[in-house]
């Protein structure tokens, strides 16, 4: 069945992202094994981490479909230097580390990497921190809270920062969020090329997204590494509309575990379980990944590493 789109969408992603918050090569459904990390973590030489600041895009490595990450500061925004101090590197190397740990062969998703050193670019938005968070519980994409994502992405097409139509561009936004700590576009019914996290989010919770840090280990991911995994699959059509469990605009509703799972509004589903070490990409393989079924499947995303036979675009690009 289809799902809404607009606002309606956006509130059922947010009251799954704020349950996110306050929770905590594989067989399918189980964790990599000590000499599965022991490998991934020798591979991590894939990409280095740059030292010096690049407020453009660097020459590509290659021309295939690839995730392309960006530290964005609103024009008042405080400048942390997570782009140069290796703590945005270090966040993409875990979720890297992850990753391939988890798929059948060993797989990564593809990053934009310049000559071997992660292409992070550095963004300055014209706009205050209060006019990107917006106004209020709106229906309106330029003062409504629900709207930080679209107004980053809005903002980055305006200054030519999205310019590659096989680029996802995923975001560390140095900024607030009355919403939630994260957004994505979820295609084709939320068409987009921007995902992000919000960095300062929900700065009145008790939990508030700040507390989460970037970076805190370049092999073990934490809330913000899973978090941008979480988005990025969003971004790339993932928990298609059609999978068996898919909830709540793209989202897995077993097992707490499982990267995209959220609890279903209204329910006593548990908290998504990110603190165990236990995560894993698409328990039992029929909902997402290598399920082999008719409907998106991330075993043959165009944006894998390497590429699999008969890769596919995200829907609607």
């Amino acid at each position: 069945m289809t799902k809404p789109v607009g606002l309606k969408m956006r509130i059922l992603r947010a009251s799954v992202l704020s349950l996110l918050l306050s929770g905590a090569g594989c067989d399918a459904g189980e964790p990599p094994s000590p000499q599965r990390l022991e490998e991934v973590t020798e591979s991590l030489a894939a990409f280095s981490c740059p030292a010096v600041r690049a407020t453009a895009d660097r020459a590509d490595s290659t021309a295939d479909y690839k995730v392309k990450f960006l530290y964005v500061l609103p024009s008042d925004g405080l400048d942390r230097a997570l782009d140069t101090n290796g703590a945005i590197c270090r966040s993409v190397q875990a979720q890297y580390n992850w990753f391939i740990a988890q798929t059948m062969n060993g797989a990564s998703l593809r990053y934009d990497v310049s000559q071997s050193v992660l292409d992070i670019q550095f963004v300055r938005l014209s706009k205050t921190d209060a006019q990107m968070k917006g106004t209020g519980n709106t229906g309106d994409i330029n003062t409504g809270y629900a709207f930080v994502r679209d107004r980053i992405e809005r903002e980055l097409v305006a200054m030519g920062v999205i310019n590659n139509a096989r680029k996802l561009y995923a975001v560390y936004y140095g900024g607030t969020s009355e919403w939630a700590c994260g957004g994505a576009a979820w295609p084709p019914l939320l068409a987009g090329k921007v995902v992000a996290l919000y960095l300062n989010g929900l700065p009145s919770s008790s939990v508030p997204c700040a507390s989460n840090p970037v970076g805190g280990s370049s092999t073990v991911p934490g809330y913000i590494e899973y978090a941008m995994l979480h988005e990025t699959l969003h971004g790339l059509g993932f928990v298609a509309d059609a999978a068996p469990n898919e909830h709540a605009s793209g989202h897995n509703y077993y097992p707490a575990r499982d990267l995209m799972y959220a609890a279903r509004p209204g329910t006593s589903d548990p908290y998504w379980d990110i603190y165990s070490g236990a995560v894993v990409l698409d328990y039992g393989h029929d909902q997402y990944y290598g399920h082999g079924g008719s409907y998106l499947d991330l075993a043959r995303s165009a944006f894998l590493d390497p590429l699999p036979a008969g890769a596919v675009a995200p829907p609607g690009w």
